[in-house]
């Protein structure tokens, strides 16, 4: 299957996920593909994703030889939602390099928040009916000086191979480890140079040693390798694989960095077992899978498996023990084994799995690996150590004898669930459908795409739950027929970068009168909907009183003042899966007023030069008493009155009670000289002491003037 080169190294084997150690700026963002080649038996092929809903991206690429030497890419830039493909043994050859090369690259983009790329490199080759898939890294300051990995070889002739890569600039040895039953072994520690890259090979059960007493034994071969360093906290990161050439069979083997793992919780899903219908007719239908877990901690972790099968209503959990595993152990669970026991219903072919442990945050990882009876397939599935509502997928395709089997499970609330295919020509989107918790769906998406009459392509896609409550894990396949090969395809979780309050703009409401407001978040890929389990507050307190439940709140004035309303929600904050409170930005500004107003004037008991002024005042809705002052002055008429002498003797000042209250006539007496027709005006002058509009007051009417009255 590998060419080899410098002696016991596969030229192959040199595949490893590269993480900037530097310094990266708020503005740009990179995403590192661990692994390319232009070997010729090879054909190695980069996609890219843009993950934006309404924006472009460029991209600038870079692929590095083994040496560190860069091939500068022409930008890339795809459209919102579009896919971009990088060949690599063609582009290579093109710049110049007839002999095979190998490498890592990496890709850069400005944008003020991170994971709008996707990446991902697929390595085929057609003839040995042998592929690969390698995920890609993003920066992330929470990287150990660990790795993890998990592996079982089904077969005698398996083969296990490990690349390491320096992503640092200064030289680093690597101190690997390797775990087989009970017993562990080191192996020859690694030097890397700055940027270096480096493989081996592990002694496989053919050739003695460790594996060969466990080759004989059912399962076969589990372990696990750990891989230490003495470089900076994140400066290698590794990749591998295990094959057996003998039958075609290939499979990933990826690691984890315990930094970037928490919770107490794992998920995974489209673990096949049973009688697999996707295969090709004619042929041994059935596959195998193991589920694999180590304890990465340095203290034991009892664990419990919850398996999870069926439809809608029917869906059935199956708890499966564990027991406790000691620092470094590796434990299974033999699906097939499970299924004969009569411990899993024999008819079940895909379970999904929530993986529960004791142990500190992060202490566990686990991988499903999957063979069919022939062993043309294999099947690969990382466990996850979060689920959200939403998610981005680098690469779907239809095309050739390509099928893609993409499988979503919930592991949070029911809801509906929808699934939009992307493509440089749109989106094309599929059925929502609905998953209880613990239920998972597979899609067929030749079929989807067939039953809508949509010819054969290739992009990226988006899964979101629509209500945003459901917690998705989505796992993919890529299987070919026509060469027998299963490739697993990863993705990224979108994350809330904002949550904003609609409408955003200040109001002004009367005490009594109502708003509504509705909460929502802006997601990583630019897309909104409504957020789940906002709460509003506001500062100062008792100016507004909040109701309402899920994302729309009722805003209903209590009392005079002006406040902020904000918002809140335990949302994913980031593209590695950490959850934290976002707040909402910007706050919205609310001033509340209460009504006040003249009720009715008039001049009543006018005689011969004299008469009597009368004015009610109305609190309509201000909490507690209030204080107004109301001013009487003629407005018609040739005559001039005489309220009683002093610069004040023509206003009156009245304390109201609480709110729904109209006092009493109020009066006035004056004296006039001068004859005709006259009119009193009453108006509200001062609220409380101060400007009635700066104080929050509405007057309502502000003024009343009275009939006309003709003097006797």
């Amino acid at each position: 299957m590998h060419k080899r080169s410098g002696g016991m190294i596969p030229a192959l084997a040199i595949m490893a996920g590269i993480l900037f150690p530097g310094v990266v700026s708020a503005d740009v963002h990179k995403q590192f593909s661990p692994f390319w080649t232009s070997l010729e038996d090879c054909q190695t092929t980069i996609r890219l994703h843009n993950n934006l809903l309404t924006e472009s991206l460029t991209v600038k690429g870079v692929l590095y030889l083994r040496n560190g030497t860069p091939l500068e890419l022409n930008p890339i830039t795809m459209p919102p939602k579009g896919s971009a493909s990088i060949p690599v043994n063609e582009l290579v050859v093109n710049l110049g390099y007839k002999e095979p090369q190998f490498g890592g690259a990496e890709f850069s983009y400005d944008r003020e928040h991170g994971g709008a790329l996707g990446v991902e490199t697929e390595v085929i080759m057609a003839e040995r009916r042998v592929a690969y898939s390698v995920e890609s890294f993003a920066p992330n300051p929470g990287r150990s000086r660990q790795q993890h990995a998990v592996f079982w070889l089904p077969t005698r002739q398996s083969e296990i191979f490990v690349a390491v890569h320096n992503t640092s600039d200064e030289p680093v040895r690597v101190l690997p480890e390797i775990t087989a039953g009970r017993n562990s072994a080191a192996l020859p520690a690694i030097d890397l140079a700055p940027r270096g890259f480096a493989s081996f090979r592990l002694p496989g059960a053919n050739d003695g040693g460790l594996f060969a007493p466990l080759a004989a034994q059912r399962p076969g071969v589990i372990g696990g390798i750990t891989l230490r360093h003495r470089g900076a906290a994140g400066a290698v990161v590794a990749t591998g694989w295990i094959d057996d050439r003998a039958i075609g069979y290939s499979n990933m083997m990826t690691f984890t960095d315990p930094g970037l793992v928490a919770g107490q919780e794992l998920y995974g899903t489209q673990i096949l077992t049973g009688q697999w219908p996707g295969r090709r007719p004619g042929r041994d239908n059935a596959v195998r899978s193991m589920l694999l877990v180590k304890n990465m901690s340095d203290i034991p972790v009892t664990a419990a498996a919850e398996i999870s099968y069926g439809a809608g209503s029917a869906v059935s959990v199956t708890p499966v023990a564990m027991g406790t595993m000691a620092p470094g152990a590796v434990g299974h669970i033999d699906l097939a084994l499970l299924q004969t026991r009569g411990v899993l219903p024999r008819d079940v072919t895909e379970i999904s799995v929530r993986l529960r442990h004791s142990g500190q945050s992060g202490a566990l990882m686990a991988r499903a690996i999957g063979i069919s009876n022939d062993g043309d397939y294999g099947f690969y599935s990382a466990l996850e150590h979060f689920a959200g509502p939403s998610r981005s997928e680098v690469h779907w395709t239809t095309e050739g004898q390509r099928n893609s089997l993409v499988t979503v499970a919930n592991f949070g609330p029911p809801d509906n669930v929808k699934v939009t295919l992307s493509s440089n020509l749109g989106p094309l989107p599929l059925d929502a459908f609905r998953l209880e918790t613990g239920e998972s769906r597979t899609l067929d998406l030749r079929a989807e795409l067939a039953a809508k009459g949509i010819p054969a392509g290739s992009g990226g896609y988006s899964v979101k739950a629509v209500r945003g409550q459901g917690q998705l894990v989505v796992k993919e396949h890529i299987v070919d027929q026509a060469t027998g090969f299963a490739i697993p395809f990863y993705g990224s979780y979108d994350y809330v970068v904002q949550l904003l309050i609609d409408p955003s703009s200040a109001a002004t409401i009367d005490v009594d009168q109502s708003i509504n407001v509705t909460i929502l978040r802006k997601w990583s890929d630019f897309s909104q909907d409504q957020a789940h389990g906002a709460w509003t507050e506001e500062s100062p307190t008792g100016i507004v009183s909040v109701t309402g439940s899920y994302a729309t709140k009722t805003i209903t004035g209590s009392t005079a003042g002006s406040t902020t309303i904000g918002a809140e929600s335990w949302e994913i904050v980031n593209q590695f899966g950490a959850w934290g409170y976002v707040q909402a930005s910007p706050q919205k500004p609310v001033t509340v007023k209460c009504l006040v107003g003249v009720d009715s004037v008039d001049a009543h008991n006018v005689g011969s030069s004299s008469g009597t002024a009368r004015v009610k005042i109305r609190n309509t809705s201000c909490s507690g008493s209030v204080h107004v002052r109301f001013t009487l002055t003629d407005v018609i008429g040739n005559f001039v009155p005489n309220w009683g002498g002093g610069p004040n003797a023509n206003q009156i000042e009245v304390f109201l009670p609480a709110d729904g209250t109209t006092t009493s006539w109020q009066t006035k007496g004056f004296s006039y000289s001068g004859s005709g027709g006259f009119k009193v005006h009453a108006y509200i002058e001062l609220c409380n002491g101060g400007d009635c509009t700066a104080a929050n007051f509405t007057l309502n009417p502000s003024s009343l003037t009275s009939g006309l009255v003709e003097a006797p």
